[in-house]
This record gives C-alpha cells, structure tokens and sequence, in this order.
C-alpha cells in the first residue's frame, strides 16, 4: 500500500466523520478530495481503499440501498454509485471506555465521539 492508498482511507474515514451517523458518501467524494484534478485516475485507488475499509469491517458497501462487494459493484454508467457508510456498532458491543463517561450526577452519558452514542 503506497501514500495514496492510505491517504484516500484516511480520507473516507475523515468524510464519514463529517457526516451524521448513517449517512453516507461516495468514493468519488474521497477521490476529488485527494486530488481535484486528477479525481478520475484515482477513482481505481478509491475504490480499492473502500474495499478494504470494507473487509476490515469499519465502513460498508451499499448500491441501492443493498450491501455490496466492491470488487462486484456495478461501475460508473452501469448503474446507481456504490456509496460507503460507517459500520453501526452491534448491539452490546464493546465501546472504547471514555464513551461511557458520566457527567454530574450520573443521569446523563456524554460522548466524547459524535459518531457513536448520545451526547
């Protein structure tokens, strides 16, 4: 994996942050963010780097609203875009401690990530 490769996770990890919980973004978005000239040479790259956000289970594949293999995503022109969101937590699944921090009497939880949890 070269500089790009990690620059364009890096990236969709950073646009997905920016999104409300459950929203989503397409590659492309990664791709113009990285480099808005030359967006297009890049879409193989972002398409790679979701792939294997994917495989390590962090974000999501969707193309109508199904999940997807982006190895087998539909390309530009065949169909609508594959889009990339954040994986929800499972249920009871672990979070990281400082998430579960409570604040004055104990009544209300606060959330030192906006993507996870009330705030």
């Amino acid at each position: 994996m070269d500089d790009v490769d990690r620059l364009l996770e890096q990236t969709i990890d950073a646009l997905l942050d920016q999104r409300r919980p459950g929203a989503s973004i397409c590659p492309s978005e990664a791709a113009r963010a990285v480099d808005p000239d030359g967006w297009r040479d890049l879409m193989p790259a972002a398409r790679s780097a979701a792939g294997r956000l994917a495989a390590a289970g962090t974000v999501e594949v969707t193309q109508s609203g199904a999940v997807v293999d982006v190895a087998t995503a539909r390309g530009a022109g065949a169909g609508p875009p594959a889009l990339l969101k954040r994986v929800s937590p499972r249920v009871g699944a672990s979070l990281p401690c400082d998430l579960h921090r409570r604040t004055g009497s104990g009544a209300a939880w606060r959330s030192t990530d906006r993507r996870t949890g009330p705030s």
